[in-house]
């Protein structure tokens, strides 16, 4: 992705490269969102922080309305299926709340 003149990564068509990010609106979530745009400031891309209450976080991950944010998670059996079910496409609005599919 190239940079425009204000030295901010875009999209292919031009428009700003702008990532969204969710997470809870507690001091959690507001260090985790800060470490996030530090990385992203890095690279040059764009990122928006939207914190919100944790039960609207669920819903909104439940309902693929957003492109990436933080969530616990534990490995409770040490096998590879306990992280890509997060992927597997039918287990979309369950646990892969990306909503993509491998």
């Amino acid at each position: 992705y190239k940079k425009d003149a204000s030295g901010w990564r875009t999209q292919p068509n031009g428009k700003p490269l702008v990532v969204e990010y969710k997470a809870r609106n507690d001091s959690i979530g507001q260090q985790s969102a800060e470490l996030w745009k530090k990385n992203f400031d890095s690279l040059h891309i764009r990122m928006v922080y939207k914190p919100m209450l944790f039960s609207d976080l669920l819903r909104s991950q439940k309902q693929c309305e957003g492109m990436f944010g933080s969530s616990a998670w534990i490995a409770d059996y040490p096998d590879g299926d306990n992280f890509m079910q997060n992927f597997y496409g039918p287990n979309t609005h369950m646990t892969n709340w990306s909503c993509g599919s491998i």
